[in-house]
């Protein structure tokens, strides 16, 4: 009896990307759990059954777009300027 190898050609092949948990994608972006699950949809989370997953490029991309839950990612925030107080009132 013969076997015979099964030979794959790597280099057509690709290989899907691990998928996150929220903790996962929470903990990369610095941002609560919460807001991740807020954001989920937004996010282009998939939905397996009663689990959220994220392809991390696909977050990526999402955010460089910009307006997800109304904030500029990557720009700094400013701090709001004291108003000024008058002496002696």
């Amino acid at each position: 009896m013969r076997t015979s190898a099964i030979r794959l050609n790597t280099g057509d092949l690709k290989l899907p990307e691990t998928l996150l948990t929220v903790q996962e994608i929470a903990n990369h972006l610095r941002l609560k759990p919460s807001w991740v699950y807020e954001h989920a949809d937004e996010l282009g989370a998939y939905r397996l059954g009663k689990y959220l997953r994220f392809a991390l490029s696909r977050v990526m991309e999402r955010l460089d777009r910009g307006g997800i839950g109304c904030l500029d990612v990557g720009l700094p925030t400013q701090r709001p300027v004291p108003n000024e107080t008058k002496a002696g009132a």
